[in-house]
């Protein structure tokens, strides 16, 4: 009988844990009580695995949101700041190889981007100044060598 209590009891918080909702409105994340969101929210896949977790302040993104596989790994993560992409993106695949780095200042790309490939070879290198192709952007082979280069001023 206390078995059976704790499995409903541990069901009940799980389907509590999946009934955040929120919802979109120009723009604008409003909480279950209509009002601008803040806080972490989560979603989960079908068996309880978290999917993503987002952090808000007065409905918009700000700080850290993080997408997972289904397998729980990290798919990516996404930095924001009072709802304009800000910070470093990462990427990964399911076998968590970085695949993307990117980044952004105040909505715009800033810095060195990188792509890599699912073997962790970096193939891609590109560099922005809020917004502005800059330096210079080189393409490599699978042996890591730099295969072509472009100059932005």
């Amino acid at each position: 009988m206390k078995n059976i209590f704790t499995l409903l009891a541990g069901v009940f918080i799980l389907s509590s844990l999946n009934a955040q909702i929120l919802a979109e409105n120009d723009g604008m994340m409003y909480g279950n009580d209509f009002s601008a969101f803040t806080g972490t929210y989560r979603e989960y896949y079908p068996d309880g695995t978290i999917r993503l977790e987002a952090d808000f302040a007065d409905g918009v993104y700000h700080g850290a949101t993080i997408l997972y596989y289904e397998n729980g790994n990290r798919k990516e993560v996404r930095s924001y700041r009072y709802g304009q992409v800000d910070g470093t993106w990462v990427t990964w695949n399911e076998n968590q190889v970085k695949t993307g780095e990117a980044g952004y200042r105040h909505g715009k790309k800033h810095g060195t981007w990188k792509i890599w490939d699912d073997k962790g070879r970096l193939l891609y290198e590109m560099v922005y100044d809020m917004g502005k192709k800059t330096g210079t952007w080189k393409i490599y082979n699978e042996q890591g060598k730099a295969i072509s280069l472009k100059k932005y001023d």
